[in-house]
């Protein structure tokens, strides 16, 4: 998870590619409930948030609730 959610804080593709096709799951929320496509959201990574959500992350996962709350309104724009 933590590599998972590394990679989306960095804006590295590249290795989230890499673990999520080792099999990391891109929807397992980290000890603060936040998922990688939280992390993706909140740094503003389009192209990262897209490709989450291809390979399966949950959109509607509901981690850390006031970090939800504010990177859901980004998600949906990124998948608008």
């Amino acid at each position: 998870v933590l590599g998972v959610n590394n990679a989306a804080y960095h804006g590295d593709l590249f290795r989230l590619k890499g673990l999520i096709g080792a099999g990391a799951d891109p929807s397992k929320p980290d000890y603060d409930g936040r998922t990688s496509l939280h992390v993706a959201a909140s740094r503003g990574y389009e192209d990262i948030v897209r490709f989450l959500i291809k390979r399966g992350a949950n959109v509607n996962s509901i981690g850390a609730t006031s970090f939800f709350f504010e990177t859901r309104q980004k998600i949906c724009h990124f998948i608008d």
